[in-house]
């Protein structure tokens, strides 16, 4: 009766932490007094829209037929302020002289606009972090401006995702540390990042597109501009290189997607091909971005959850080979690129291997190649990973299949 107890104890405990970790994982929803401040439905202008705001508010602002002709947007609390759409969400600096957004307190959100039309001989940049902490900056395309973003006494802010053309890029002065530039797209600028002085310490520069650029980075303090191996760092239109290897010191045979040769004793880790980075929304919730590096030109692409697959279609010269470079999130699949399928589709449907394959903490990587015959699709299915739920159930299933051998082990022994 005793070792029945046991048994039974053991089951019940057993099922409670599977039960448990599966609620652990499940998202948290958190309900949050925020307001929700529209432009222009409630506020013609944004900064009006900003004025009656408070700590922890939403500044919504739409897509227009003509710009929103503002500047000196002076933003002094803790806001997130989205634009509708990036490419129709235009503030436009009216080819004055002073700054368009100022951003002066921490824990500030601003994402999806197009900001442009300043004064090019002003010194004043488009944005300018002033004197503040943990400040994102995303999906912004900057352009016809003196400088795209400056970043004054700012410290652990995230610049991600912008693309910054015909302008100075980036300007980082005056005890600013600890941030992080990555994703973003720096063309046919002056100066694409620009570190003023050696105050500005352990700033992050990886996973960006530095094309046609005078100057790619000018720098007087110090930097990180690479994530590392596998993970690896930018990729630079002038820098010509080779891959033929792969490796923490690429020096084993192989190609991985990364230059052998490290890039102006910068980035250890340069990328062979420019990085396109593709945002993929889970469950209408979580979203997560997969990163493409491809010697082909990638003119449509879609993840399908239902299926779990990346679908690519590319273009390039007929007869030439192709190459994709592919860092997916351990969120879309636990199981790693040998349990992928990867399909080529031609005139029939021909199934590859990674010709490299890696991971780290947070994604796994793979590299494959293709011979290109006009526009082709390609499809990664990515095998799904065991529910919590299911796991649960898995678990207990096991648990009462030993505790019921055990049972009739111990009536066969008393």
């Amino acid at each position: 009766m005793i070792e029945r107890k046991k048994v039974l104890m053991f089951l019940f405990v057993a099922v409670f932490i599977v039960a448990l970790t599966f609620e652990l994982h499940k998202p948290i929803n958190l309900s949050f007094c925020s307001e929700v401040l529209v432009v222009p439905d409630m506020f013609e202008r944004i900064s009006w829209a900003i004025g009656n705001a408070s700590n922890g508010d939403i500044v919504l602002v739409k897509s227009n037929v003509t710009a929103y002709h503002e500047t000196k947007i002076h933003v002094n609390k803790s806001l997130t302020i989205v634009g509708e759409r990036k490419e129709t969400t235009v503030i436009d600096g009216s080819n004055g002289s002073e700054v368009i957004v100022l951003i002066a307190a921490d824990n500030v959100v601003i994402e999806n606009f197009t900001l442009r039309n300043m004064n090019l001989q002003s010194l004043d940049p488009a944005i300018r972090l002033y004197k503040t902490q943990n400040v994102t900056v995303k999906n912004l395309i900057v352009k016809n401006v003196p400088i795209g973003i400056e970043i004054f006494s700012s410290n652990r802010s995230d610049i991600i995702y912008n693309e910054i053309k015909g302008t100075r890029g980036v300007y980082i002065r005056d005890h600013s540390s600890n941030n992080t530039l990555l994703g973003n797209t720096f063309e046919n600028n002056n100066i694409a990042v620009h570190i003023a002085d050696r105050t500005c310490k352990f700033n992050e520069i990886h996973h960006n597109n530095f094309i046609n650029n005078t100057n790619n980075i000018i720098n007087y303090g110090s930097i990180i501009a690479d994530a590392g191996y596998p993970s690896g760092g930018n990729y630079w239109s002038d820098h010509v290189s080779e891959d033929l290897y792969n490796g923490p010191y690429q020096n084993e045979s192989g190609s991985d997607g990364i230059l052998d040769e490290p890039y102006d004793s910068l980035d250890n880790y340069p990328f062979a091909n420019p990085i396109i980075n593709i945002q993929i929304t889970i469950d209408g919730k979580q979203c997560v971005i997969v990163q493409v590096s491809t010697s082909s030109n990638l003119t449509y692409y879609q993840f399908d959850q239902a299926d779990n697959t990346l679908t690519f279609f590319v273009k390039g010269l007929e007869e030439i080979n192709g190459s994709i470079r592919l860092a997916v999130p351990k969120e879309l699949t636990t199981l790693s690129p040998y349990n992928w399928t990867i399909l080529i589709f031609n005139s029939d449907i021909k199934k590859v291997n990674p010709d490299w394959s890696s991971e780290d903490a947070q994604n796994f990587y793979i590299y494959f190649t293709y011979h290109h015959v006009s526009t082709q699709k390609i499809e990664v299915v990515l095998p799904e990973n065991i529910s919590m739920l299911m796991l649960t159930l898995l678990v207990s299933t096991l648990t009462i299949l030993i505790a019921t051998k055990h049972r009739k082990k111990i009536k066969r022994g008393g």
